[in-house]
């Protein structure tokens, strides 16, 4: 059923599907890894998901096959009722997963790219952001998309919206990411829209870009224990100093 309704429903996705959808590939393995995590830690290393798909099979290999709420149980059963309860919580909500546990335990860090920097060795100013998608049709700039809490979202940009100008200065089909370079984070603009033929002034502030581009590494000084909770994950022997 899962299958069917993915082919259905999420592969066929629309202009506010980056608003309202996740990949499940993504978060699946997210969830899997957090889940070793979990268990390793509430049996003090002497369990892991290997162990949880090794008993699931055990169990349920064969015509049967198990339900959700039976891999649960699986999991209860080896790694404890907080474990099932949490795992419980992450399929069936869409709440921000919780990444602090599993990094606690191998000793691990999230950590941001670095900004990059000016002659003098300052930030440089952060580029103009306004997160929207575009589209050239007929030789109009059409908004495709918008991303929900971007500016061009908090200042009521539509999809179909046809871009204009911004600050009086008209924006050529191919010619936004040059007139947005004029800008930087937190400027103040006017942008101009056309909607169902009317023109529409729209004040807007531009936002820096998020941030998508992590980078997960040891920590500078790991405890012992994390040293060989680590190395038992990745199977590495553990170093003598």
């Amino acid at each position: 059923m899962a299958s069917y309704d993915a082919w259905i429903k999420l592969y066929r996705p629309d202009e506010n599907t980056p608003n309202t959808a996740i990949s499940y590939y993504t978060k699946g393995s997210l969830v899997g890894w957090l889940l070793d995590a979990k268990v390793r830690r509430a049996t003090t290393g002497t369990r892991t998901l290997d162990d949880v798909m090794r008993t699931a099979y055990q169990r349920y290999a064969g015509p049967r096959g198990f339900t959700t709420d039976d891999f649960v149980g699986v999991v209860r059963d080896l790694g404890g009722a907080d474990v099932a309860s949490w795992l419980n919580r992450v399929i069936s909500t869409t709440e921000e997963l919780d990444y602090n546990d599993a990094l606690s335990w191998f000793g691990l860090e999230f950590t941001k790219q670095k900004k990059q920097l000016d002659e003098n060795d300052e930030p440089k100013p952060e580029k103009a952001y306004l997160g929207l998608t575009t589209k050239t049709d007929a030789g109009r700039l059409v908004v495709t998309q918008v991303k929900r809490g971007a500016p061009a979202f908090d200042a009521g940009v539509n999809v179909d919206d046809e871009i204009i100008a911004i600050d009086d200065y008209r924006v050529p089909p191919d010619g936004l990411d040059t007139r947005l370079e004029q800008y930087k984070a937190g400027d103040t603009a006017s942008l101009v829209i056309a909607r169902r033929g009317h023109l529409h002034n729209v004040p807007i502030k531009f936002a820096a870009e998020p941030e998508n581009v992590w980078k997960l590494r040891v920590v500078e000084k790991p405890t012992a224990e994390q040293k060989v909770d680590f190395s038992r994950w990745v199977a590495v022997p553990t170093k003598s100093n």
